[in-house]
């Protein structure tokens, strides 16, 4: 009976305790400590798929407050804001290279820094995260590593 008790004790405990090991609020831990590729940008109904052998990603932090990746040809990070649903970045700094080849990943990495920078919503589902942008237009991530 003795050890039923502490069993129960420590199992309230552990649920009451718990909650404060997610530090993160308002749904941000579906995206905290996530990498992610996009996969596909622009247009709502038929977005564009990327140039082949490009390759862009984001990732988050483990508190989702800031992100950053490969936008292709440059490195890029920046603060970000999660809450119930929408998604902003602050301020989104990057390296300055230029890229000849493949041809129009400039214009592909311009157009993705522009996209990710008018964020709005996000939706997650499986292994997919959808960012709206404010005009409507989307960012469309498949779920890597961790």
């Amino acid at each position: 009976m003795f050890r039923r008790v502490i069993f129960v004790l420590a199992v309230t405990i552990l649920v009451a305790l718990l909650p404060g090991c997610f530090h993160v609020e308002n749904g941000a831990w579906l995206l905290g400590d996530t990498s992610w590729e996009l996969t596909a940008y622009g247009d709502n109904k038929h977005p564009d798929t990327l140039i082949p052998g490009t390759r862009i990603t984001l990732n988050f932090s483990p508190d989702a407050d800031s992100g950053g990746g490969s936008a292709g040809c440059n490195s890029y990070g920046g603060a970000c804001q999660v809450s119930n649903g929408t998604i902003s970045f602050e301020t989104i700094n990057q390296t300055e290279m230029y890229c000849l080849e493949p041809p129009g990943i400039m214009q592909q990495e311009e157009k993705y820094l522009r996209l990710l920078a008018s964020s709005d919503k996000y939706s997650v589902n499986d292994s997919q995260l959808k960012i709206t942008c404010d005009d409507g237009q989307v960012l469309v991530f498949q779920r890597t590593g961790s």
